[in-house]
């Protein structure tokens, strides 16, 4: 799931402090539940926030535990209320993980800095297509040994349909200009 948050002009430094309430919440409620925060550095002003779950049932009973936990639903209901005046606008995007068209993705995100999202939006009745090309691109990164890694979502919900996400890691921002040659 990713909670996307986009932040009114001039309230970046009041959203940034707002937000570190949220961690600070989980972790007094001893909640075992983790998200990669992320903000933009072009393009609207907007934080990510992406959680991972195996299965809808694990999503399903990880909402489920935070409901039932009064302290933890009285302190998120109290940051919801300030993030709001910071807010022009939320929403929510849930995406399947596609491996067959992924390359490396399972690396370790802690030792990154950047990430490069792209939406893809793919015509209707062309989903094959796309696959496919995807499929041909991992293979010449496989047979290249190609040292990078990419992660490719479906979205299921909160974007028009056939969306996919493209996602790549970068431990520094001169690391893409050493992408673009490979």
């Amino acid at each position: 799931t990713i909670f996307r948050e986009e932040v009114k002009p001039g309230k970046d430094a009041a959203h940034e402090a707002n937000e570190t309430g949220w961690p600070a919440a989980y972790a007094k409620a001893k909640s075992t539940n983790s998200s990669l925060a992320m903000t933009s550095i072009s393009g609207p002003t907007e934080a990510w926030y992406l959680s991972g779950y195996a299965s809808w049932e694990e999503w399903e009973k990880r909402l489920k535990d935070e409901e039932a936990n009064e302290m933890l639903s009285a302190e998120t209901r109290k940051l919801w209320a300030q993030d709001g005046e910071m807010l022009s606008r939320s929403s929510q995007i849930v995406a399947a993980y596609r491996p067959a068209i992924s390359y490396r993705a399972a690396s370790n995100l802690a030792r990154f800095r950047y990430m490069q999202v792209r939406l893809i939006r793919v015509k209707q009745g062309r989903g094959r297509e796309f696959f496919d090309s995807w499929r041909e691109t991992v293979a010449a990164h496989e047979k290249a040994n190609m040292d990078e890694g990419f992660a490719i979502y479906q979205v299921i919900s909160g974007l028009q349909d056939g969306t996919y996400m493209y996602l790549q890691s970068f431990a520094s921002l001169a690391d893409i200009d050493k992408s673009g040659p490979m």
